[in-house]
C-alpha cells in the first residue's frame, strides 16, 4: 500500500536525519489488525537488537506491546493514528492525519480561489493542524528535535510525493 511503505520511507529518512549510524530494519507482516503476527515481528525484532519499534498498526499494536513487556527489554514503541499514550509507557508519541481538516481546507481553496491549478497540492507536515507528530508525557525533552526533522521533512516538499504521472 503506497501510503505504508511512504510512512516507512518518511521514517528511514527521519531516523538517518537524526544519525546516520542507526540501523534502520523494517519488517511488514501483512496485516494491521492481527495481534500474533504483531508480536511475532516485534519480538523477533527486539531479539535482533531493536530499541525503537514504529509499529504501523491498527488493531495488531497490542501485539508489540506485549512483545516489549514480554522481553523484559526498555525498548520504546510509536504508533500513527491513534493516540495511545496512556496504554503503555513505552509508547514515545504517534502521527496523525486530520483527513477531515485537510477535506475543509480544500474546499476553502476552491470557494475562495487558492487552490493551485495545473500542479498538484500536497497536504500534510506544513500543517500542524492536518499532520503531526504528537509526542506523550514523559518525552517532551525531545520536542526540538520532532520540530527539527518535521521542518526538514516538510522542506522537501513534492520530493517525497510519488509522481502522479507515473
Amino acid at each position: 500500500i503506497p501510503p505504508t511503505t511512504q510512512s516507512d520511507d518518511a521514517m528511514q529518512a527521519a531516523v538517518e536525519a537524526t544519525d546516520p549510524d542507526v540501523e534502520y530494519v523494517s519488517t511488514i507482516v501483512g496485516n494491521f489488525n492481527d495481534a500474533e503476527r504483531a508480536k511475532e515481528a516485534a519480538a523477533a525484532q527486539i531479539a535482533g537488537g531493536a530499541d525503537v519499534i514504529y509499529a504501523l498498526l491498527d488493531a495488531g499494536y497490542p501485539g508489540v506491546l506485549q512483545a516489549v513487556e514480554e522481553s523484559g527489554q526498555d525498548v520504546l514503541t510509536m504508533n500513527p493514528i491513534f493516540p495511545r499514550c496512556e496504554e503503555d509507557p513505552s509508547i514515545v508519541g504517534y502521527t496523525y492525519l486530520n483527513s477531515a481538516r485537510m477535506v475543509v481546507d480544500i474546499v476553502q481553496q476552491f470557494e475562495d480561489g487558492s487552490m493551485p491549478q495545473g500542479e498538484p497540492r500536497f497536504y500534510g507536515l506544513e500543517n500542524p493542524d492536518i499532520q503531526a507528530y504528537v509526542l506523550c508525557p514523559g518525552f517532551e525533552d525531545h520536542q526540538g528535535t520532532v520540530d527539527d526533522l518535521t521542518a526538514q521533512i516538510d522542506g522537501l516538499g513534492c520530493a517525497l510525493a510519488p509522481d502522479p504521472t507515473g
